[in-house]
């Protein structure tokens, strides 16, 4: 093997290091001094401070995660409160981001010479509100000028206070238009004024403030630098202190970018599979017993059998309460028939919603009384929001008798009374959707996925990206997977009506995609999810808003999957690892489910006759969409040039074990209703031959003629459901 000039060095290098060479070489190709991409945010907050009470409820998560996330990190976060982050893999963590109120921090010196110490070490820091630790409140003493004076300056500005908050002094002397006001302007809402000021040429600043009682009264409190970022007080963000329907000034997507240093690198993506957005839908077991409104002879749960299940070529997940099923509790005969038809159908994943129904599982109350496990109390106030049962009750067994019998007994009971054939693969979490770190770990243990909360909503009531939420719950070392979209018990007031307010859903799928409420750039930034409860069976008017939703799913170009399969592209989010190599290239690994990286604002394409582990590529508006295949272990080359190799463009279902030549393409695939397939750069005009054959059954084959078009492109479509496995051959 012959290697560039530009290589050698790097690989004598190595070798005088002690690397074996065939650890360079892999496949054909050499990895030149790869570069580990860290991939994580530290987030910091202070329990002691309101808004930032918990690692699940803070301003960071509740607000900036997502973003975060969108641009391809993972946050952990650290309560400072607790003493200093101890981090065992500081190696994968890209910057330290800091969300404080005020000034006032327990080990507050302490807290700055760490900071200090990870900055020296080329962690870059991200600062929103204030720096948060001036004062040391353990020892009521002062930090030393000079250690905060030096965050300030590595930041690259210079802290020259001069706080006012009279608004009669206060104007802005310059906004970044691209930066700014970016879902909430700053007119008639006077901010505090503290003097900062931009110390090097490679600071950019995009808001300026004047005071216009003092001489050189200018402060500059947005910026980014190679450092870091700063944004002081609430002019990035927008508070809503009375329901807390924040709104962004600054535009996050772009200063988290700027902060970062990532502007036109790949991120792993989980809104996207082979150019299409992800589609799933999940039912909670709430109100599966309910009886009817308009038909005093029907369960809500036959309703959605009927009407929706049976009826729609579309993947469903399926949970149900054991409790509502099990004879010897509220259930019956007839509902756990109407559970197993539900179960037998092919487009039906199984997923458990506890025995009871957990309404706080922090302080164990629920839903359903049980004898001898949860006793009836009359403290419906405080739980309503979390449920539509009029009862509460709070369990008495201790707390490993209550997640073991919410959780795995459910499951067991699931598997063993209505589907042994095809066992649950998925928690769906109830009430308050806030398990402890012990019940998230359990789901782990019993090899299923978990999801909900998030209560994601984008539209006119909900004008902003701080209303879609992260992709995970984080508690303890445990990951909570946050479902996509809110349930229609936010759309109808608490299932108070209106009864068909759930058709409204489909303008969060609208503006997470091309928004237009913020006039702003189109931004794909969740899948498409309808996630309800089996009490829209109840009225015909709730019905016919689940028929509106499912048919504007029809029309969509969206990749349908399971609810398990979306947790699992998520999963696949957070243990991807990517590399930078020395020659140009990017090196993904560990990146189970999530087989797309993302380009945004690019303009080249997939050197395809180089890279490896590539299967194809699609533009959607200013992004680029690479797809990756199952072996977690892809090589990724741009170029300026079109590629000539056959590709895959498009797939509206998932592929796996795919091969593309330009005389042959096989892979396997599952539809729920039809197949499309658009390959490119075939042979022009070719004629091919398409086999189809249903796993399972040879006798299934079926094979039909396919013609290239004069550029190459193939289309292959089928109507199918089910698993199957695909050859194309050119003839």
């Amino acid at each position: 093997m012959t290697y560039p000039k530009c290589v050698l060095p790097n690989l004598v290098l190595l070798c005088l290091l002690g690397m074996p060479l065939s650890a360079l070489i892999t496949a054909g190709h050499v990895h030149a001094a790869e570069i580990a991409v860290p991939r994580v945010i530290l987030g910091l907050f202070d329990s002691g401070e309101e808004y930032n009470r918990r690692q699940d409820d803070n301003l960071i998560h509740n607000n900036a995660e997502m973003v975060l996330n969108h641009l391809g990190f993972r946050v952990i976060y650290h309560d400072l409160s607790k003493g200093l982050p101890v981090i065992e893999h500081l190696e994968e963590v890209a910057a330290i981001f800091s969300w404080l109120r005020d000034d006032e921090l327990p080990g507050a010196e302490a807290y700055v010479r760490w900071l200090l110490a990870q900055m020296r070490a080329g962690k870059k820091l991200i600062v929103f509100d204030h720096l948060g630790a001036h004062h040391d409140t353990a020892t009521d003493k002062w930090v030393p000028s000079q250690l905060t004076e030096e965050v300030y300056r590595r930041l690259g500005i210079a802290n020259e206070s001069a706080w006012t908050d009279n608004p009669l002094e206060i104007e802005v002397l310059e906004k970044d238009p691209q930066m700014t006001e970016f879902e909430r302007t700053f007119e008639g809402e006077p901010l505090a004024y503290d003097k900062f000021r931009a110390l090097r040429a490679d600071v950019k600043v995009y808001l300026k403030l004047r005071r216009k009682d003092i001489p050189e009264g200018e402060s500059h409190v947005i910026v980014t630098s190679p450092a870091g970022g700063w944004i002081y007080g609430e002019y990035g963000l927008f508070i809503d202190y009375y329901d807390m329907r924040n709104q962004w000034r600054v535009n996050p997507f772009r200063f988290f970018e700027e902060a970062l240093g990532v502007r036109g690198e790949p991120r792993y993506d989980t809104t996207t599979l082979f150019g299409r957005r992800i589609f799933y839908s999940h039912i909670d077991g709430d109100g599966f017993r309910n009886i009817t409104k308009f038909d005093d002879q029907k369960y809500s749960g036959e309703v959605i059998l009927d009407e929706i299940l049976s009826k729609y070529p579309l993947p469903f997940t399926v949970s149900f309460i054991a409790a509502e099923l099990d004879p010897a509790a509220y259930g019956n005969e007839k509902l756990m028939e109407t559970a197993r038809k539900i179960a037998g159908l092919p487009n039906v994943e199984l997923g458990a919603h506890g025995w009871t129904h957990p309404l706080d599982w922090e302080n164990q109350l629920t839903a359903f009384p049980l004898k001898g496990y949860a006793k009836k109390i009359y403290r419906k106030s405080e739980t309503a929001h979390e449920s539509i049962y009029p009862d509460a009750a709070v369990i008495k067994a201790d707390r490993a008798q209550y997640l073991k019998k919410e959780i795995e007994d459910t499951v067991r009971f699931i598997n063993r009374e209505i589907s042994p054939a095809r066992p649950v693969t998925l928690n769906q979490w109830t009430g308050d959707c806030r398990p402890p770190a012990e019940g998230i770990a359990l789901t782990r243990e019993l090899g299923i996925e978990n999801i909900n909360g998030g209560d994601s909503r984008f539209d006119r009531a909900y004008q902003s990206y701080t209303n879609v939420a992260p992709l995970t719950r984080p508690y303890g070392d445990e990951i909570q997977v946050y479902a996509s979209n809110s349930n229609e018990n936010l759309y109808t007031n608490g299932w108070r009506g209106p009864f068909d307010g759930f058709r409204q859903v489909v303008h969060t799928f609208d503006q997470t995609e091309k928004p237009t409420l913020i006039g702003r750039r189109a931004r794909r930034v969740s899948p498409v999810n309808v996630y309800y409860h089996f009490y829209s069976g109840e009225h015909e008017v709730s019905v016919r808003a689940l028929k509106t939703v499912y048919a504007d799913i029809l029309r969509r170009n969206v990749i349908p999957v399971y609810a398990s399969e979306y947790a699992q592209v998520v999963r696949g989010f957070l243990s991807g690892k990517m590399e930078r190599t020395g020659d140009g290239g990017w090196h993904f690994t560990a990146y189970g489910r999530a087989r797309t990286v993302r380009f945004d604002e690019a303009e080249g394409f997939p050197d395809l006759e180089r890279s490896r582990g590539i299967l194809g590529f699609s533009r959607w508006e200013q992004s680029l969409y690479v797809y990756l295949d199952e072996q977690e272990d892809a090589l990724l080359y741009l170029t300026a040039a079109k590629p000539t190799a056959p590709y895959l463009s498009e797939a509206s279902n998932l592929v796996q074990e795919m091969k593309i030549s330009r005389s042959e393409i096989s892979f396997k695939t599952r539809a729920f209703a039809s197949g499309l397939y658009r390959f490119q750069n075939m042979e022009p005009g070719a004629v091919y031959e398409a086999v189809w054959q249903a796993d399972g059954d040879e006798s299934s084959e079926h094979s039909e003629k396919l013609t290239a078009a004069a550029d190459g492109a193939l289309l292959v479509e089928k109507q199918f459901r089910g698993n199957a496995s695909v050859s194309i051959r050119r003839i």
